[in-house]
């Protein structure tokens, strides 16, 4: 395995224990994103609604695990934010809303769907929240994202004054670019 590749695959790992520690101290927010790291030397760090947060590899080796867990904290707050208080069974708040296409699941007129079918019917369905809501506790400070990512720190039982540490290495790293509005579908 070259070198390059294992050095990926541990900051991956990192990423991915930094994200999971954050989540297993917070279990009152209510989403569980997976953590995805994205090769390349950019500073970037960004979610897809409540499933998914993606951390360049560049931001990831610029970092120590404090910041790394600081920048975390915040765009898991950001997502939180954007979800708002919504509960079990509710549809998730999107930018997005689904064409409007008549769908038949199965012995339409060609016969049942296939598997591209399927994945077009589960891509074009509303998302559903299957995670608990958002704590009563946290749901006051959910509308601000940067008291929402220190309370997610200290939660954790890390300094929540690395949030304000952070606050250049987070601008460099929330600025737009063509993978963020690749893997986030933005116009």
């Amino acid at each position: 395995m070259p070198a390059e590749s294992s050095k990926a695959n541990s900051e991956a790992r990192r990423v991915a224990r930094l994200g999971k520690e954050l989540l297993d101290r917070n279990p009152g927010l209510g989403i569980r994103p997976a953590f995805h790291l994205l090769g390349g030397p950019t500073s970037e760090i960004f979610h897809r609604e409540t499933y998914q947060i993606y951390v360049s590899e560049g931001l990831a080796a610029r970092t120590t695990d404090a910041q790394l867990s600081a920048l975390i904290a915040e765009e898991l707050a950001l997502s939180v934010a954007e979800r708002g208080p919504i509960g079990n069974g509710q549809m998730t708040a999107s930018r997005w809303s689904p064409i409007d296409v008549p769908i038949e699941r199965g012995g339409g007129t060609f016969g049942p769907a296939d598997g591209t079918r399927m994945a077009e019917l589960a891509r074009l369905s509303p998302r559903r929240n299957s995670g608990p809501a958002l704590d009563p506790k946290l749901s006051r400070i959910a509308e601000h994202p940067l008291d929402l990512a220190r309370e997610i720190l200290r939660q954790a039982g890390q300094d929540p004054a690395e949030v304000e540490l952070c606050r250049n290495l987070s601008s460099e790293a929330h600025k737009e670019s063509p993978r963020r509005k690749q893997l986030t579908a933005i116009k």
